[in-house]
């Protein structure tokens, strides 16, 4: 990490409009919050002000350094009515930031440390937000063409699917599980498989999942558990 983020949390401050990829003080995301065109704050906007709450470095990618945000935002009054999370990149040693992307969460939402995942040639970020009611949403946003790409997790699904139908021995097929995306510590996924006989449990396939360009691609497939 080339710089250091300050975590502890702020006050309230204004800053200059943002949309993404446009710049903004690097030092201005590690004490406050930056105003974009799609969270703007202050005196007639939507929210009145906005805290940070958490910041951190994601990773580096060439002379890009990654580093995400957490904010407050408020409606009226003290407290929060809305959580977001903002990710930026600064060009190594520079004192620009830009904006990458962000998301809006109901208040109550808890944000993971944002992970890069991948290889030397292609990368993605990992953000996994546990929401009030206890249940966990991760996302994949890939990085290709020198922008990040939202993993469109429907498209993910289906080549999974039809990844699998290749690969596997004709006698089973695979029950894909609710969640799809995978575990980003090992960049892996164990899907269900059943025998096409009798739909009978045959145990599990180990799918390591790879990042290919914008999009999530199959690696191995391990089957080695399963019961024929």
């Amino acid at each position: 990490m080339r710089r250091a983020i300050l975590a502890a949390a702020c006050t309230a401050a204004l800053a200059m409009p943002a949309a993404a990829g446009a710049e903004v003080p690097f030092a201005r995301i590690q004490e406050a919050c930056v105003r974009t065109d799609a969270l703007a704050f202050g005196p007639g906007e939507r929210w009145t002000a906005c805290r940070l709450t958490r910041a951190g470095f994601v990773g580096t990618i060439g002379l890009l350094d990654f580093y995400y945000a957490t904010w407050c935002l408020v409606a009226r009054g003290e407290h929060c009515d809305r959580v977001a999370l903002v990710v930026f990149a600064n060009r190594a040693y520079g004192e620009e930031a830009t904006l990458q992307f962000h998301r809006v969460d109901p208040v109550g939402t808890r944000y993971a440390h944002v992970m890069m995942v991948g290889g030397d040639a292609s990368h993605a970020v990992v953000v996994s937000a546990r929401q009030p009611n206890g249940g966990v949403e991760r996302s994949y946003h890939a990085w290709a063409g020198a922008r990040w790409h939202a993993v469109d997790v429907a498209e993910w699904r289906a080549s999974l699917a039809a990844a699998l139908r290749a690969r596997l021995p004709a006698d089973l097929r695979a029950q894909l599980p609710r969640e799809v995306l995978p575990e980003p510590e090992r960049m892996a996924l164990a899907v269900p498989l059943r025998r096409v006989r009798d739909g009978a449990p045959a145990g599990i396939a180990e799918v390591v999942v790879r990042v290919d360009g914008a999009r999530l691609a199959v690696g191995e497939v391990d089957i080695g558990m399963a019961v024929r």
